[in-house]
């Protein structure tokens, strides 16, 4: 039987991912340092989307002198899955480097920055059924930019954007139809 090649990285950089494993949510320890909070819109997003998708990403973890699973990132899908198995990296990470992951892990993904036309596009060809991920996705087009124009309806008639204006501002130079005032 062959056996799956740990995967090699950048010279420098080492992979801590050690397994995959499906494990009972509940089985899962929180991290006693945990600092997020979670709101309950969050909660009702990601309950949706759950219910929605299902699990699309993992929960990591690593191992306690104990041999307990102990969360660094996924404590909220983790609560909301109990007995549900649930799939989760294990890390070989020690406890001291798990708490920096813990501590960084977020806030790095909150530092990047957001690209308006094509978060504006990506909105544009998502659907949701699920309230609240609809409410997220809302509250995220809202903080665009780029405003999200809906489209014509179909018997919407044509603009003539070609069409000579009537009348031109002699200061600044805007056009306009219609009588002067």
């Amino acid at each position: 039987m062959a056996t799956a090649k740990k995967k090699t990285t950048e010279p420098g950089i080492r992979d801590r991912i050690k397994d995959l494993r499906r494990v009972k949510a509940s089985d899962l320890k929180d991290h006693p340092q945990n600092w997020r909070t979670h709101p309950d819109v969050q909660r009702r997003a990601v309950d949706g989307l759950l219910h929605e998708v299902g699990f699309a990403g993992a929960i990591v973890a690593y191992e306690d002198e104990g041999g307990e699973l102990v969360i660094i990132d996924g404590h909220l899908r983790a609560e909301q899955t109990g007995e549900t198995e649930v799939p989760v990296l294990v890390t070989d990470l020690s406890e001291a480097e798990a708490r920096l992951v813990l501590a960084t892990f977020d806030p790095i993904g909150e530092l990047a920055a957001t690209a308006d036309v094509e978060l504006t596009e990506l909105l544009k060809s998502v659907e949701a059924e699920d309230a609240a991920v609809q409410e997220l996705l809302a509250v995220l087009a809202s903080t665009t930019d780029t405003f999200i124009q809906p489209a014509p309806p179909e018997d919407f008639p044509d603009v003539d954007t070609k069409k000579e204006a009537d009348y031109c501002c002699p200061k600044c130079a805007y056009e306009w139809n219609g009588p002067p005032r």
